[in-house]
């Protein structure tokens, strides 16, 4: 940790003297990917939740420390490689573990999300993988939490939307406002027995349970139907699901955090 913090100072330091520029030369991409380096082999062999905690500490120290634009850009280019770390690994090992094929069940759930939006005519959602690690961070959280929650401290409300936004800008997820829309998340905890080596269908028919739960909404008051508004919202165009399994010590039964992150279309810089 010392020594990142110090490769961050001289690197302030460096730039101090340099011309502003809103563009990242050869030499300050150089120096980027030597800060992803130290980090990313710092926070190698820790848990996700680990890795997640040591960049969230990461983004404290060096975020809004100056004025410099140039410092800002390279700040952001480094925390968007080490936030948008490659996660691929532990996903296809903890879905592999509790024989799930995942690519199946985030095809199913889209599938379900756009027969609903068909008959409204609205805009098909599509994935884009901008909301790859805030959803399965958050299923992490909530498991390590062990409660289905969108509280960010303990202090917040149920849902605290401006909270819940700055976390995700603090991800680099930034969402275009679109008539007062940006983004939005939606949870659940259930629960599957599954003996097979295969528990893909089973996982799939407890998540079309949830579904089906969230569409039930759709006659509510509006501050009882925010998953179903999520679904069929015409401004929201982009989504991501991850979930997080825990093999509970009654046999062949397994409870789960979901997580569905929206959002209208992204602002890249």
């Amino acid at each position: 940790m010392k020594k990142i913090i110090l490769i961050i100072i001289l690197l302030m330091f460096y730039l101090s003297n340099k011309t502003y520029t809103y563009e990242l030369s050869n030499q300050d991409k150089i120096l980027v990917n030597k800060l992803v380096y130290s980090i990313n082999k710092k926070i190698e062999n820790k848990s996700i939740y680990e890795k997640n905690r040591y960049k969230d500490l990461l983004y404290k120290i060096v975020s809004q420390k100056s004025n410099n634009q140039q410092i800002k850009n390279i700040i952001t280019e480094t925390l968007k490689k080490t936030y948008l770390y490659d996660y691929k690994k532990e996903f296809t090992n903890h879905y592999k573990k509790n024989n799930i094929d995942f690519s199946h069940i985030q095809k199913k759930w889209l599938e379900w999300h756009n027969t609903e939006r068909k008959k409204s005519s609205l805009t098909q959602y599509s994935y884009d993988d901008r909301l790859n690690n805030t959803a399965y961070q958050w299923s992490i959280q909530q498991s390590i939490l062990w409660k289905m929650s969108h509280e960010r401290n303990v202090w917040d409300w149920f849902y605290n939307y401006n909270v819940i936004e700055k976390w995700f800008q603090d991800r680099l997820v930034k969402c275009v406002a679109d008539w007062w829309v940006t983004s939005s998340e939606s949870i659940w905890k259930f629960w599957y027995y599954c003996s097979n080596s295969d528990c893909t269908k089973k996982l799939e028919d407890s998540l079309k349970i949830i579904f089906n739960i969230y569409l039930n909404e759709k006659d509510l008051p509006r501050s009882q139907n925010a998953h179903y508004r999520a679904i069929t919202h015409r401004n929201l165009k982009k989504i991501w699901l991850w979930l997080y399994i825990n093999k509970t010590s009654e046999k062949d039964y397994y409870e789960y955090y979901v997580t569905t992150h929206y959002c209208t279309k992204f602002i890249d810089n």
